[in-house]
């Protein structure tokens, strides 16, 4: 992500070669700069504003910047260096749980909303290392992670797998199995 020789690691998220995904400082990062722009519309508009972000616990043990304390302490930093603080608010819905908790609130979400649930997921992208064409390998730590949600909720990934849905989810749980067994 970093160096653009390294080769993507693949396999189940838990593993040691997975530390290399990480990209340093990430989220902080990213919640600066959303961090400030709130604070520019909250100035502007006279209004509170929530800062929404989907991290969630899938990602606590590969990602130190994906934990409950992480946030608590950069909400903490983002108060003491910035005027108007008091009218901006962190919400993350999904801290404590995982892709799957994220698939069923977005299933909901769409029924009500009227939204066609494959098409708004057909237009997202987990991997971390799509071909030229955009499709994923499914073979990532992110992509059995997500392979193994849609599979939980019982539904297809709409999004274009460089195999067919059948081989990527059934790679996915081998991976799964062989970590659980790794793990007794």
């Amino acid at each position: 992500l970093i160096d653009k020789s390294s080769i993507m690691p693949e396999g189940h998220y838990e593993s040691v070669q997975m530390k290399s995904t990480v990209v340093p400082n990430r989220n902080a990062i990213f919640s600066s700069i959303i961090y400030g722009h709130a604070l520019s519309i909250s100035s502007k508009f006279n209004c509170d504003v929530k800062v929404a972000l989907g991290v969630h616990s899938g990602d606590h043990e590969i990602y130190p910047d994906c934990r409950p304390e992480f946030y608590s302490a950069l909400d903490v930093a983002f108060r003491l260096g910035n005027w108007g603080s008091d009218r901006i608010k962190f919400y993350l819905p999904y801290l404590d749980g995982d892709k799957k908790s994220i698939l069923l609130d977005a299933l909901t979400c769409c029924q009500e909303l009227g939204l066609d649930f494959d098409i708004i997921f057909k237009n997202t992208n987990t991997s971390y290392n799509p071909d030229n064409r955009g499709r994923s390998s499914g073979k990532s730590g992110a992509d059995i992670e997500r392979i193994l949600a849609f599979y939980e909720i019982g539904r297809q990934d709409p999004v274009e797998y460089t195999d067919s849905w059948s081989e990527v989810l059934n790679n996915a749980l081998k991976i799964k199995r062989e970590h659980e067994d790794s793990n007794e």
